[in-house]
């Protein structure tokens, strides 16, 4: 093997060394609860004696690796209902207050009452400001986020003033009530 042979494998197996290490750092787990159980070890005994080489193994929890969730929902500090101090929000300036940036879980990336969301990493931990609405509209959150500025901006939504909504492209018309104002957005 040629000298500069050699010196390429050893630069692919740093490499590959580092790459897997990087992913090393990346493990996740989650706590399994283990049931108590009877644990024998192999034994070649014809004995009808099972104490030999067993031991009661009590119940325990115990540490299994899991893929590490991508993203995580970020609560709205700012109000951001409709009203007189309703406040202009976007996504990146949520993630941004959290050191993350803009990111969407199947394609949804804000909560609101009437959006609520029910899958993702942190949905438990959303809180709704103004409460929920309705039946969830399939838990999962809405994928636009629509900002009003001023009164009358929109001929359909009379007495409009300042605010930060969680919306669906599907949507038809709009209710403009507090329990659309964004609560959350999702970050990675």
């Amino acid at each position: 093997m040629s000298r500069f042979t050699a010196f390429a494998l050893a630069c692919a197996v740093s490499v590959l060394s580092s790459v897997g290490a990087a992913h090393a750092a990346e493990k996740c787990y989650k706590d399994v609860a283990v049931a108590a159980k009877i644990a024998c070890t192999n034994s070649n005994s014809v004995s009808a004696d099972f104490t030999n080489g067993c031991k009661f193994v009590a119940a325990h929890v115990e540490k299994q690796e899991i893929a590490c969730p991508v993203g995580k929902w970020v609560n709205v500090t700012a109000d951001t209902k409709m009203g007189k101090k309703g406040a202009l929000v976007s996504q990146a300036q949520v993630c941004a207050q959290a050191g993350l940036v803009p990111y969407n879980i199947n394609g949804k990336i804000c909560a609101s009452g009437e959006r609520p969301a029910r899958v993702g990493n942190g949905w438990q931990s959303i809180v709704y400001k103004y409460g929920l609405k309705g039946g969830g509209n399939g838990g999962d959150g809405g994928d636009r986020i629509q900002t009003f500025n001023s009164p009358g901006n929109h001929s359909t939504q009379i007495g409009r003033r300042s605010g930060t909504m969680c919306y669906d492209y599907n949507m038809g018309e709009k209710n403009n009530t507090s329990q659309d104002a964004l609560v959350a957005v999702y970050c990675k």
